[in-house]
């Protein structure tokens, strides 16, 4: 076998490892055919490693001296609580939050010992284990069957509404008192994810502790939704916590943010757990103000349905500052939907946000990409500017006239991002498509990966699925 396959071309050989993976669960079995086939297929496996908290021990074992193989490290933490109300109301200080907490505390005991070098990324995810098989986004719902899963093992699994597990388990105060300060630091981490389909919020504090024990994070994504959970002030006290990890707890390293907050459109408001509602003086005076000034640090910025753009870039003015690394920049409004088409007032604010943003890029020298977006179901719309083509663009289920106002100050950042070589093009798409939800209209709008990942679209496009079907 070795001696037939070192006689193909080395284009025919890579395309054939390349389509390894494709064969299905259990693929790694492979490896035994050669040990070039056993290479290639260690560097695929050990690239995203998905590690149960049951099995951490074995972790070190595992990798040994493959760990700069080692690009992705998802944590799936098994929480032992069998129903998501088992300890909804009671004392912090229960099963879960051990679990979690003993959890935590392995890992980054064990990844403090990690050499430095190259990119690391640690994802986090707690669920019950009994809810993983059915749950999209859940512990199961990633591929399986290769090395890459030796420590994911398997479980039976009962049946778990979504929208009774969203609801009951959204806000249940997972990790008070984990005692972040012992922690050790961990040098090799250099992303950090925490995403929607982690089934349960991860206090803002304890995220920012975690975080200021990642010296080196250089990109952060955190998923969460808006306004599920039994206390009035649930999200208003969030919002503080997620002002202050942005205000004083992100290291000097950090060069991507990335936000989105899940407008569980899908999902009902069962029982006492009702959408809680606040104003926008009340929700976005501080956070949007901390977005402003971190974005200065920033290389990419992107924030989906936690503030306004229009606030974003009013928080902006008063700074009278260059934003001399950011290049990436995408926002949502409110003040981006089809209802303005019906008074002049709306056509107006629209105008002005697209104006603001033209006033604000001038003082992105690096700016290559700003996206103003806002989708839900029935419409969804973007406007973008795009540095290569010199561009901007309309595109969406409705049309908007770009006023000549408009148009002339984006043909200032054109002349200068691009130094006076070429001059403004307006471009229009017009999506005919009938939009479902706000996940289609981010398929619909081909949104860039920063601003919500493949892998998190993927399972609550799944999860909303399964909501309609109950």
């Amino acid at each position: 076998m070795v001696q037939g396959w070192n006689s193909l071309p080395p284009e025919i050989r890579l395309m054939i490892l390349r389509l390894l993976p494709d064969t299905g669960p259990g693929w790694a079995a492979h490896a035994s055919v050669c040990s070039q086939w056993q290479a290639e297929i260690e560097n695929q496996n050990f690239r995203q490693l998905k590690v149960r908290s049951s099995r951490l021990g074995e972790l070190e074992d595992m990798v040994r001296h493959r760990r700069p193989l080692v690009k992705h490290i998802w944590l799936g933490i098994e929480l032992p609580s069998s129903s998501p109300r088992a300890s909804f109301l009671y004392s912090q200080d229960n099963a879960d939050n051990r679990a979690f907490k003993a959890a935590i505390e392995q890992l980054f005991e064990i990844l403090s010992r990690w050499d430095v070098g190259g990119e690391l990324a640690l994802e986090l995810s707690a669920a019950e284990p009994s809810n993983d098989r059915r749950v999209p986004g859940s512990f199961a719902h990633r591929n399986e069957g290769d090395v890459g899963d030796a420590l994911w093992g398997r479980r039976q699994s009962q049946f778990i509404d979504v929208p009774e597990l969203r609801i009951y388990s959204g806000y249940r105060d997972g990790c008070k008192g984990l005692g972040i300060a012992s922690l050790p630091p961990v040098h090799a981490v250099t992303r950090f994810v925490v995403r929607q389909q982690c089934h349960r919020l991860f206090r803002p504090r304890i995220l920012r502790g975690l975080v200021r024990k990642l010296p080196r994070l250089e990109f952060l994504v955190h998923g969460l939704w808006k306004g599920l959970g039994f206390m009035q002030n649930a999200q208003f006290f969030s919002d503080y916590y997620m002002a202050s990890l942005l205000k004083n707890h992100l290291p000097e390293s950090i060069k991507t943010v990335s936000v989105f907050e899940d407008k569980a459109e899908a999902y009902p408001p069962w029982g006492f757990h009702r959408h809680v509602s606040f104003s926008k003086s009340q929700r976005l005076i501080r956070i949007t103000w901390e977005f402003s000034v971190i974005s200065i640090h920033l290389e990419h910025l992107s924030v989906a349905f936690m503030i306004e753009a229009e606030n974003f870039f009013a928080a902006c003015q008063p700074l009278v500052h260059v934003w001399y690394r950011l290049e990436t920049l995408a926002l949502t409004s409110e003040t981006l939907t089809s209802d303005a088409l019906s008074d002049d007032d709306g056509l107006a604010r629209i105008s002005h946000l697209l104006q603001y943003a033209a006033r604000t890029a001038l003082s992105m020298p690096k700016l290559r990409s700003l996206v103003l977006w806002n989708g839900t179901a029935g419409e969804v719309c973007k406007f973008s500017y795009d540095r290569k083509s010199a561009s901007i663009t309309w595109e969406g289920t409705w049309d908007v006239p770009l006023e000549d106002t408009v148009i002339a100050h984006w043909e200032k950042v054109v002349q200068k991002h691009r130094n006076g070589r070429e001059s403004l093009s307006v471009r229009e798409r017009r999506i005919s498509a009938e939009v479902d939800s706000h996940f289609h209209a981010i398929e619909l709008l081909q949104l860039p990966a920063r601003v919500i990942d493949p892998i998190s679209l993927s399972s609550m496009k799944r999860e909303m699925g399964l909501t309609r079907t109950l």
